[in-house]
């Protein structure tokens, strides 16, 4: 099942990680490197009804596509996903059984 699964992932990205740091004046800094490229995936955007958080008068989108990679695919929530010229920041990640078939996570257009 996971071998029909990954056969079914037709776009690639990259898969960006901070490191984090201090520059000379004291500054948190975060350096992005790439930790695997043209990684097999599939990009899902969502339709007009996306996840969202209401708090008062104000509503965020928690994430505004889904992306689905093989099953053991390293990826973590605040990495970054670039596909051409659009990035996404993952911000969530979607736990599946012991029958995982497939590894999804929420992703956030970065603008």
């Amino acid at each position: 099942m996971r071998a029909q699964q990954e056969a079914a992932l037709p776009d690639r990205c990259d898969i960006l990680r901070a490191s984090y740091g201090v520059n000379p004046i004291g500054e948190a800094t975060a350096t992005w490197g790439t930790v695997a490229s043209s990684v097999a995936c599939r990009l899902s955007r969502l339709s007009a009804k996306k996840p969202q958080i209401e708090t008062g008068d104000q509503v965020e989108y928690v994430y505004d596509a889904q992306v689905t990679f093989a099953w053991n695919q390293d990826v973590r929530e605040g990495d970054r996903l670039v596909f051409g010229a659009d990035r996404y920041e993952v911000v969530r990640l979607f736990r599946a059984g012991d029958w995982r078939t497939a590894q999804r996570v929420g992703v956030r257009l970065i603008e």
